[in-house]
């Protein structure tokens, strides 16, 4: 299989599905998969960025922890939403976020979690892992509760929901560590 011309052959579920699986018996493809989201073809990346999700989403978590800083950096570059969308998705998925990323995580999700002109999941990804870096430290509930308090008024019901399910969330945390 190459990865390359699977990406590009068709942009379905089925296909990226297959592809994940393909990478699932064959780990050593998994760097090749991540080399590839540094693509300069928009659709190499977001293909690419899905199936990293999928793959992610078969517990295989421990493939990407050496490679959080590198996703990282890439986001800024990636300007197709699935791009981060994905990225998103797989933090949130991560027991703990890697304390070395842990910085720049946190601005990345308070600047999408506040960016009117972001995708709604994209917004929704960032407020839940605004919730999860509370947890690894209880000394950001309060600013992470000024930050998504006003997103509950006047957005999508993704939005709202994930706003307060954090905020209900961390508040719970609030009263543990205090």
């Amino acid at each position: 299989m190459n990865l390359v011309t699977d990406l590009l052959k068709e942009n379905s579920k089925r296909n990226i599905v297959a592809i994940a699986q393909y990478i699932l018996k064959d780990e050593s493809k998994f760097s090749e998969l991540i080399t590839l989201l540094s693509s300069e073809n928009t659709k190499i990346v977001q293909r690419a960025s899905w199936v990293l999700s999928n793959v992610i989403d078969n517990n295989t978590l421990y493939l990407i922890e050496p490679y959080c800083d590198k996703l990282l950096k890439l986001i800024s570059k990636q300007k197709h939403p699935a791009y981060k969308r994905n990225l998103l998705h797989i933090i949130r998925m991560l027991d703990t976020i890697p304390e070395k990323i842990q910085s720049d995580v946190l601005e990345l999700c308070i600047n999408t979690a506040t960016n009117h002109q972001e995708t709604a999941a994209n917004r929704a990804f960032a407020i839940h892992i605004l919730g999860k870096l509370c947890v690894i430290h209880p000394e950001l509930i309060n600013e992470t509760i000024g930050i998504i308090e006003p997103l509950i008024e006047h957005n999508l019901p993704s939005i709202r929901s994930s706003a307060k399910h954090t905020i209900k969330k961390i508040t719970k945390n609030k009263k543990i560590f205090t």
